[in-house]
């Protein structure tokens, strides 16, 4: 068999891999092993400028154990992201207890469309609209539900990707961005504005992820 075929065939290979896994993917965490962890319930805290970043710390032995407790160990490359259930901006700890393997590939709920969630619930507790502690307590229980609560309705029934990494990153104006998809305010900005993304302003100052430099 000729090399270019081989290739053809290995990158099939992997491409039907990545979606047996995307499918088999639990859509919600296991409670037994994911229940949420909470760091804090102070909205002064989390709604400090770079709390998040400062607060971050899983380092990849904990990923590979969340992998391996969900089954996933062999997982493909890019087809999941360990996620904080109860996520940092919302005063979510790194818990082994409150991370999980969220796929990139079921339809319509994967790990991009939590991540708009994130940001909307993060909006409205620094705003006053919501406690914090309901916050946590909605995602902990069925990220799912708390999207149709706070944000709306189904999202539309088509696979996310990994954002690409890079100094301008792009997306398509209906595609929920996540503050880690930017390496700059100025960049994020730039997106929100292109893109009416007004969830990236958590604090309605009108610079998008004030926690990026």
């Amino acid at each position: 068999m000729k090399v270019g075929a081989w290739r053809l065939l290995a990158g099939a290979a992997l491409a039907i891999a990545s979606l047996a896994l995307a499918a088999a993917a639990p859509v919600l965490p296991n409670r037994a092993l994911t229940p949420g962890d909470v760091l804090t319930t102070s909205v002064k805290v989390v709604c400090l400028r770079g709390y998040s970043g400062r607060v971050r710390n899983v380092p990849q032995s904990v990923k590979n154990l969340a992998y391996a407790r969900y089954g996933l160990a062999g997982h493909a490359p890019g087809a999941y992201e360990v996620d904080h259930l109860i996520s940092l901006e919302l005063g979510g700890s790194n818990s082994i207890r409150n991370l999980w393997p969220q796929a990139y590939g079921t339809s319509p709920w994967n790990a991009r469309v939590k991540d708009g969630l994130e940001n909307k619930l993060h909006a409205l507790v620094c705003a006053g609209r919501l406690s914090l502690p309901t916050a946590q307590r909605a995602i902990a229980a069925d990220w799912t539900a708390a999207y149709r609560q706070y944000v709306g309705s189904t999202p539309v029934a088509r696979p996310a990707t990994p954002a690409a990494k890079g100094p301008t990153p792009k997306a398509p104006p209906a595609r929920r961005a996540h503050c880690r998809d930017f390496s700059t305010r100025a960049q994020a900005t730039a997106f929100m504005k292109a893109h009416g993304a007004a969830y990236l302003d958590a604090n309605h100052n009108g610079v998008a992820c004030d926690s990026l430099p």
